[in-house]
Order: structure tokens, then C-alpha cells, then sequence
């Protein structure tokens, strides 16, 4: 159901399970909904300040875009989709419902930390957020991670083992990363970014990676003789002498035997 005005807030039904009053400019709060309610569209609200009370069964909000609303509190505890980016002056999101699987907060220049991310969390969008510092405790389950253009971003520390997709361009301040990619990551965006100027594409990446288990797992002298003391031989072989030579190219072909295994 599309409404235009407050004044239409009096006669929902109440049954009523999805709701778009967006762009409805008289609208303060949104208190006393029908409790049937499943899906709340509330953006570009310019004069709605709060979203308390909201009907239990709630399933998504969106409330992009409402330059008023300084605080998200008492959130439904079955929320699924929260969607409260452009909120220009919120500032805090805490207590966050433990069901929700998308978060998209981006373009919120006041929040400046997400703290007890629930675990089920599957996507976080939080791009643009120019207070953010730290990105820590992320949930194990999360799968994407959209971070880009956080000028102070400095640390991404124990990236998700499932994570499929990280995009942190634009992150001048991110210089170094304390954890290793995952071996799941398909897609990773990282221009400008420090932290990645010395990461290969994906594909060597992991195919590093897997040389490295390989190697790990041999006893092989000349699967050995790869350098093993640092990262940059996962994407620039070398042998300990820093010369290539037979031994190196028997290691590779020890290691291709070993893969196929």
C-alpha cells in the first residue's frame, strides 16, 4: 500500500502487511502500525526523526535517505533487511536484531563504528562512512564486504572465512591486512587502496595458495627448494639462491603431480 501523507497513517488496515510512505514529507514518526506489517518503505522522509515501536513481525526496512533520523533502537527482533543508508545523521546502530541477514548503512557520515554485528549477518554494505576507523569482528557467516571509499578505514582484521566478495576501494588509510585473504574470495575491487598493491589477481592468488599447501605437505627437496619464508613467493617463485634454475623447474613439476592428487 503507497501513501502520501501523515494523515493517511490513520486509516491503514490491519492487516496491512507491506507499507511504502516514501517521500512523504509531513511524516514525524511511525508509531502504531497494523501488527501484520512485514515490509516498511520510509525513505526520503526529510522530517522523520525516529522508528520506535515498530510492529514485531517485521521482516524489512528501508529508510533510506532520511536526513532527520539520528538513532535506529528496540529494532524488530526478526528484522531481516535493514537498509538505512544516506542517513547523514545517524550515528550509532547497537543492538542490532540477531536474524538480520542484509545491512546496508553506506553514505552515513556520522556512524562511526558497528560494534556486536549479529552472526547472522550475510552482507554489509558500509561504504562511504567517513568516521569508520576499524572494521573488527566480523561474523564468520558474512559473505559479502562493501567498504569502500572509508578515508579513515585502517584495519580489516579477521576477514570471514566464507567471504565471496570485498570491495574496499578508495581506502587511502588501509595499509596492511592482518589476516590472509580466504580461499573463497571470487571478487576483490581494492584500487587505491594500500593494503592491496602488492596482491596478485585472484587466480594466482589462490593458485599460490595452493602451492603452498602443497609444498607444506611434501618432503620433496625440490619442491622445497621454493621459497618458503615469505608471501611473495606465491605469485614470484624463486629458488634460495634467488636463481631459477632445473631444480626450480622439477618443483613445479612435482607440484602439478601433487595438485592433480
Amino acid at each position: 500500500m503507497k501513501i502520501y501523507s501523515a494523515s493517511e497513517l490513520k486509516n491503514l488496515p490491519q492487516d496491512l502487511q507491506m507499507l511504502d510512505c516514501s517521500s512523504c514529507e509531513d511524516i514525524i514518526n511511525l508509531d502504531n502500525l497494523p501488527p501484520t506489517l512485514h515490509t516498511l518503505y520510509c525513505c526520503d522522509c526529510p522530517q522523520l526523526t525516529r522508528l520506535d515501536n515498530l510492529p514485531p513481525n517485521l521482516h524489512t526496512l528501508n529508510c533510506f535517505d532520511c536526513p532527520q533520523l539520528t538513532r535506529l533502537d528496540n529494532l524488530p527482533p526478526n528484522l531481516h533487511t535493514l537498509n538505512c543508508g544516506g542517513c547523514r545523521q545517524l550515528t550509532r546502530l547497537d543492538n542490532l536484531p540477531p536474524t538480520l541477514h542484509t545491512l546496508y548503512c553506506g553514505g552515513c557520515p556520522q556512524l562511526t563504528r558497528l560494534d556486536n554485528l549479529p552472526p547472522t549477518l550475510h552482507t554489509l554494505y558500509c561504504s562511504d562512512c567517513h568516521q569508520f576507523t576499524r572494521l573488527d569482528n566480523l561474523p564468520p557467516t558474512l559473505h559479502s564486504l562493501y567498504c569502500y571509499y572509508c578515508p579513515q578505514l585502517t584495519s580489516l582484521d579477521n576477514l570471514p572465512p566464507t567471504l565471496h566478495t570485498l570491495k574496499c576501494d578508495g581506502c587511502p588509510q588501509l595499509t596492511s591486512l592482518n589476516s590472509p585473504l580466504p580461499y573463497t574470495l571470487k571478487v576483490l575491487n581494492r584500487d587505491d587502496t594500500p593494503a592491496f598493491k602488492n596482491v596478485p589477481s585472484l587466480t594466482k592468488y589462490h593458485a599460490g595458495r595452493r602451492i603452498l599447501r602443497c609444498i607444506r605437505n611434501t618432503r620433496s627437496k625440490s619442491v622445497r627448494c621454493i621459497q618458503e619464508e615469505s608471501e611473495d613467493w606465491l605469485w614470484k617463485p624463486i629458488c634460495k639462491d634467488g636463481k631459477p634454475g632445473i631444480n626450480l623447474k622439477l618443483g613445479y613439476q612435482e607440484i602439478e603431480f601433487l595438485m592433480k592428487q
